[in-house]
């Protein structure tokens, strides 16, 4: 019976751990005011996709009024290593300073493009030029230009290496713009085993930015995607996963092994001799 308790907690466990395997974060900010960016992340409580996500941010003029609009990608990246950050973190400072900014930990995967598709796409839609980033690039006069590159995969458990590499790139580029974005995401990792490449929608059936404009305001009371709860709101926090896996795999196989020890104790009063009146009348 322990056995048995201490396999279905195992099972449940991985269920929710595995719930938002297959998902990836996705942070924007701007080192000015957005209301686009401001709006989206206040009015917002669904998951919604990548494209959807950038469908509204991209749904005015405002953010092709900055100098640059940079994107960042890395396959792999999970919600649970952002999380992991320390708040003196080179991103959470960057987050902390920045005037507008918002955070969706848990975007389906498979909805996220290459790196170099979203850049051409906001690129396309604002006018301005596509450049793909390598250290110690300097551009120079004052044209307007997206900026694009991916960190490369990391299966370490901490993102702290990470977290450096992305500054490094960021100080280099945004020190050469007086007003930018920043556009960060996940993307599909190249050893997962849930979504492959296959399962990535390519630039042709993801939805476009001018065929499809979408307001904040109506992205906001937009119909819940349909699907599993799961799918539909972010019931599981690191907090409640921790206390799901103390309480599923500990606390519950320390009390089978309890009730399993009660019931193994003999009564005395069943197996003491009968003494006193009780044996005389038996002797009688």
């Amino acid at each position: 019976m322990f056995r048995t308790s201490v396999v279905a907690s195992a099972i449940l466990l991985s269920g929710f751990t595995n719930a938002f395997y297959d998902s990836v974060p996705f942070v924007a900010w701007a080192n000015h005011p957005s209301a686009a960016i401001d709006l989206l992340q206040e009015e917002n409580p669904t998951v919604p996709s990548h494209a959807q996500l950038l469908n509204s941010l991209m749904s005015t003029d405002e953010l092709c009024s900055l100098d640059s609009v940079i994107i960042v990608g890395q396959p792999g990246l999970h919600a649970s290593k952002l999380a992991s950050l320390s708040d003196r973190s080179h991103l959470k400072t960057r987050l902390h300073n920045a005037s507008s900014k918002l955070h969706f930990p848990y975007v389906p995967v498979s909805s996220v493009p290459e790196t170099d598709v979203v850049a051409r796409d906001v690129a396309a839609l604002c006018g301005f030029a596509a450049d793909e980033w390598t250290l110690g690039t300097s551009y120079k006069g004052s044209s307007k230009r997206v900026v694009y590159f991916d960190l490369p995969e990391t299966t370490e458990k901490f993102w702290n290496s990470d977290d450096e590499n992305l500054e490094q790139n960021l100080e280099q580029i945004t020190s050469q713009f007086n007003s930018y974005a920043v556009f960060l995401a996940g993307t599909s990792s190249s050893v997962s085993t849930l979504v492959t490449k296959r399962q990535q929608p390519n630039s042709l059936s993801r939805p476009s930015f001018t065929n499809q404009p979408h307001t904040v305001a109506t992205f906001a009371n937009a119909t819940l995607p349909t699907g599993s709860i799961l799918a539909r709101y972010q019931l599981l926090t690191p907090g409640l996963l921790i206390a799901l896996i103390i309480t599923f795999g500990l606390l519950i196989p320390l009390l089978m092994i309890g009730i399993n020890a009660l019931a193994s104790i003999q009564s005395p009063l069943r197996t003491e001799s009968p003494k006193g009146p009780t044996l005389e009348k038996k002797n009688q």
